[in-house]
């Protein structure tokens, strides 16, 4: 449900899979500002939490570059100014050739223009490089180990941002961290094993496990095909 009253039904589509769809009522989930309340009926309990529909950035573009590692291979960037006022985050998702890239690090996330935590400001200008070349992925070549080229002529790359709260940014950090475990000797120093913090919450029984975060997105798109 809205802020307003509007209800939102998500209908199961397959086992574990919600969708709603838009209609002559509805055409979309609502707008920049609106929040957002989910209510959740499973075996008997309810459970809750709240999300808040955020402002995002504009890409303006995605290119393919020239690199110089490996030589003669490219990469690729997005171009994004970031809108003025501090306190935004973001999740960048890309897709390549189709594909939707889901390593742990391929979770791309910033506070305003690239800042990786709160109180460090870089705010109203273009992405940083470090957050709008990350849609490039690096790769080894399964026969001779040596690193090839991120893209190649004829691949296509789809990226998406979306806005998000400060704290989903968090659980998705904390997620990373969770799924890039090295194992060896550095497990001794390595952040501890543990569900990431959700938002959802259990009404009347806080023994009830819960784990995941809801959140709701808004966000822009755009592809590029090289040809």
């Amino acid at each position: 449900t809205d802020d307003i009253g509007n209800v939102f039904n998500f209908n199961e589509s397959e086992p574990g899979e919600y969708i709603w769809e838009p209609d002559s009522i509805f055409q979309n989930l609502g707008s920049v500002g609106n929040s957002f309340s989910l209510t959740i009926l499973y075996s008997g309990k309810e459970i809750i939490a709240q999300s808040k529909m955020n402002r995002t950035s504009i890409i303006d573009s995605v290119n393919f570059v020239r690199g110089q590692f490996p030589e003669g291979s490219y990469y690729a960037e997005f171009w994004s100014n970031e809108k003025e006022g501090v306190g935004d985050s973001y999740w960048i998702k890309s897709y390549k050739n189709g594909v939707k890239q889901v390593r742990s690090q391929d979770i791309i996330t910033c506070i305003d223009a690239g800042a990786s935590s709160e109180g460090a400001i870089i705010d109203g200008i273009p992405f940083i490089p470090p957050i709008r070349r990350a849609v490039t992925r690096f790769e080894r070549d399964e026969i001779s180990d040596e690193f090839k080229s991120p893209f190649e002529y004829g691949d296509s790359l789809y990226v998406e941002i979306h806005s998000i709260p400060f704290e989903a940014f968090d659980f998705l950090n904390k997620v990373s961290i969770q799924i890039d475990r090295q194992g060896g000797f550095g497990e001794l120093f390595a952040v501890s094993l543990a569900n990431s913090p959700t938002n959802l919450t259990v009404e009347n029984n806080s023994n009830f496990p819960v784990v995941g975060f809801f959140c709701v997105l808004w966000f822009c798109v755009v592809f590029i095909l090289w040809s």
